[in-house]
Formats: structure tokens, sequence, C-alpha cells
């Protein structure tokens, strides 16, 4: 056997991470921090603690014991009918919904600013979806929210719709108008579904938007981990309806996760909920303070747009989280994958970039020092920008609208083969294609990838672009031709 096997390459490079001390602007929403006394203790006794379904410890997909208290708090804390817990995060979540709200063959409308988990769930599904596309915020080179009339005008001339499904918050913290989207679902007799993810904070407190549940959503699903001091993976799924079968919830939820759920993860979500409505208020109400200086220093340095509340009432955009940071730096003359790695040069590590903009993860575990630290590593950036010659790129959002060829699950199942990416004008893509993050699919399987297309995702590439299933060798999954004929 070889020396190697003496080596950890994933716990070396974690311990890498903890010793360089970089100020944390992504999730896990805990920060690396401990939220009091019941997560120290679980960190002290966390191998003791992992344990196994056994007569007193319950079991999450048959609960009878602390299991159900704990979804019954976690109800009484998101103003739900009752919520489930999760251990495979928001995706998992998306899965059930789909498969308790829909049968295979049914139609879905889909907001195609989705996550790529919406995308595979039509695939595990069956389901054929409608897509409804946001209009482009053109000074923000991002897409917008999908609008009310949009969902109307589906539904309307999709009256065999089984649910309606959208994503609110987006990655950028904008939102949807989720309460007159319920209205008209309900209207018809549509459950609506809604990828709450980047929102399991909005209840803590009135300064942020109003959480999907209190809008009307009938099932909604939060990452306890984006946004909470919670461990990775951890999510809560979300019911408040007659509209929904609960028994198909659970049925849906013992199909997508592990029959091996970890109790370590569950007491983090437990420790979080406990957190959050007892301190949660009062510190994220400083971090609401720190992010307004903030914004206010912003306005003073060159180069620098920092995203507010102006966007509200735009493309879609009816709330706008002001937690989620997001900083066009284009006006520095860089481009915003640079400026990621200048501000890590900082010891500043950002949740993402784009093209044009920066995006950071706040939350109640962010302190006064961390925002110190983030304007010294602004001041640096934009003072090595300064009176530079603003960066343009094309405006990729404008792609045109891919056609669809298959059905998710029918390109997704067929027989594949890869291709190079040069060569893939007029086939039919058998994987979704986009950026990540976010991980917003710009083609989904069984759609035509057109030449545009095609260039474009040769150009983000060669920008430094992490676009998934593209592999390093350029080549991509489509549908073997003839093979769905």
């Amino acid at each position: 056997m070889s020396s190697d096997q003496n080596r950890t390459p994933i716990y070396d490079m974690l311990r890498r991470y903890v010793e360089e001390h970089t100020v944390r602007f992504h999730m896990p929403g805990h920060k690396g921090r401990l939220c009091g006394d019941d997560a120290a203790g679980l960190t002290q006794d966390m191998w003791q603690m992992d344990i196994t379904e056994l007569p007193d410890t319950d079991n999450l997909h048959m609960p009878q014991g602390p299991i159900v208290e704990a979804q019954r708090l976690m109800a009484e804390a998101y103003g739900a009918d009752q919520s489930f817990l999760m251990v495979n995060g928001s995706t998992g979540g998306l899965y059930a919904m789909m498969l308790a709200a829909c049968k295979p063959g049914d139609s879905i409308v889909v907001a195609r600013n989705c996550h790529k988990s919406v995308i595979n769930g039509l695939i595990l599904a069956g389901l054929s979806p409608i897509y409804i596309w946001p209009l482009v915020l053109q000074d923000w080179h991002i897409a917008g929210q999908i609008r009310l009339e949009q969902v109307r005008e589906a539904l309307e001339q999709h009256p065999e719709a089984a649910a309606v499904l959208i994503t609110s918050p987006d990655y950028y913290g904008l939102c949807a108008d989720v309460a007159g989207i319920a209205d008209a679902c309900h209207q018809r007799g549509v459950p609506l579904l809604v990828d709450e993810a980047h929102g399991a904070h909005f209840v803590f407190h009135e300064g942020l938007p109003p959480s999907a549940g209190y809008c009307g959503a009938d099932i909604w699903v939060n990452s306890m981990h984006k946004t909470l001091p919670a461990l990775t993976q951890t999510a809560v799924l979300h019911v408040k309806s007659c509209l929904v079968n609960m028994d198909r919830i659970r049925d849906g939820l013992q199909m997508v996760q592990t029959t091996s759920p970890s109790y370590i993860l569950m007491a983090s979500m437990d420790i979080a909920r406990r957190y959050m409505t007892n301190e949660g208020w009062n510190d994220l109400d400083d971090l609401l303070g720190h992010i307004l200086d903030l914004s206010q220093w912003v306005y003073g340095i060159g180069g620098v747009k920092m995203m507010d509340e102006s966007i509200k009432g735009r493309c879609g955009v009816a709330f706008k989280d002001p937690t989620r940071l997001c900083f066009d730096v284009s006006g520095l003359g860089i481009g915003a994958i640079r400026a990621e790695e200048l501000l890590r040069a900082e010891g500043v590590q950002v949740e993402m970039a784009d093209l044009y903009n920066v995006l950071l993860i706040t939350t109640a575990m962010d302190d006064a020092e961390d925002f110190v630290a983030l304007k010294e590593a602004f001041g640096q950036l934009a003072a090595s920008g300064r009176n530079a010659k603003a960066v343009c790129y094309p405006l990729f959002m404008t792609l045109p609208r891919p056609v669809q060829s298959l059905l998710p699950r029918e390109a997704a199942l067929s027989a594949t083969e890869r291709i190079p990416l040069k060569n893939t004008a007029g086939r039919i893509a058998a994987q979704p294609i986009g950026l990540y993050p976010p991980g917003v699919p710009l083609v989904c399987p069984g759609e035509i990838i057109d030449e545009n297309t095609v260039e474009v995702f040769l150009e983000m590439s060669a920008l430094g672009c992490r676009v998934f299933n593209i592999g390093e060798d350029k080549m991509i999954a489509v549908v073997r031709e003839k093979s769905y004929e």
C-alpha cells in the first residue's frame, strides 16, 4: 500500500482554511462561530452524539418523540401547519414537494430563474414544464423576478397545470410578489410551491422580506445552513395548505432522504431555531445597522455600486433582502471574478462572483469586526482600480430562449453521447447547463442548443466562469441522434 494512505486531503484543506482566519462572507450561516452553549456542547461531544435510530432516540422517517417535538417547534417558528427536518438540503425538499403536488405526466408552471435542482426534480417526477422567464435588470446584468401577470397568463393558457413553482428569494436576494402569486394560484385551486432556500432568516426580523409561508405559499423549503447558524446540508420543508396531501409529502421525503440521517445535523437545526427565536432579532438588528453603515460608506468610493432598495418595483422585484450584499465592481476596470481573487488576497472571501458583481452573504453571526475588514479590503480594491476604464462584457442574459424538443425526463434518460461543446449547435441537451454558482440553468435537458449559446458558454469558460456539466475537456452530454425518434 502506498505511503499516500497517510494523507487526509479534505481534512488538510479544511485545516488550512481555518488557519488562514479568512473573514467569511459566504455560507454556511454560522460563519465558523458557535451560537451559544448548546452549539459549543454539540461541537465538544460531536463524536459521542453521532448515534443511530435507537428505542429512545426516535426516527426521522417515523418520528414519535423528540423529533416530533422539534418539528412542532419549527412549524411554530415559521407559521407552518407542519414542518419536516431535512438532512440533504433544500434539494431534497424540492424533489419531495414536486412528487407530492404532481403526478407523472402532469404539467407544472416553473419560473426559469430556478436552481438546477428544480430541473432534476422535473426529471425524477416525470413532469412537463411550462417555463416562465424573468425580465433582465439591464444595469445589473442579472435576471429579475417572475411577475404576477406572467403566472396569471400561464395558468390561463394552461388550465391543466397541477402546480406553480417559483424561486423567491433568488441568489441575489430578490423576491417575487409571493402573496399576489399565491392568490392567483389559489383562485384556480392550484398549489404554490416556493424555493425559499435563501430566505430561512426572513421570519426573525420585520426589517426583512415577508416569508413565503406568511404570503400564502402551500409548500416552501428553507436551507437552514445558508443564512442561519446551522450545519451544511440542513433544511426544513414547510406545509400550510389544504391543497396538498400530507401523506404524499411524507412519502416523498422518505424517497429522497437517506435512511441514516445525521442526528448532529438535526440537532444543529434545533439549536439554530432556538437561538434565532430568542436572540436572533437583536443580532439581525445589529447586522442591519452594520449594513446601513456599509452602504453609506460605499457611496463615498468610486467604481463600486451597491444594490439597494431602489431595485424594488422593477422587473418583478417586490422585495430586496438587505442582508444579501451585491456589488457591481465593473467601474474599477476589473471583472468581478478577478475582484473576488483580490478580496481573498486581502483576507475576505465572498460567496460568489459573476462577470460584473461580487455577492456576499451576511447573517446574524457576522460582527462589527467583519465589516471593518470588509471596508479595508474594498478600500484596497477600489484604490487599485481608481481612474480605470469600466469593463464591459456581452449581456449573456439576453440569450434566445431555447426551444424544447423533448421533455426533461425523456432527454435525460435517452441514449446520450459526449461531444465537444463547439460542435453542439442544433443538438438536444441531455443535462442542465449554466453557471455555478448560482446554479441557474441556461439550457435544460430536452432543449436545442443554438449557435449563440455555444459561443456564450465558450466565452464564459474562457473568462473563468464555472459552468456546470461542461467538463474540463469542453465536452457536454447531448441526446444521441435518432435515439428519441
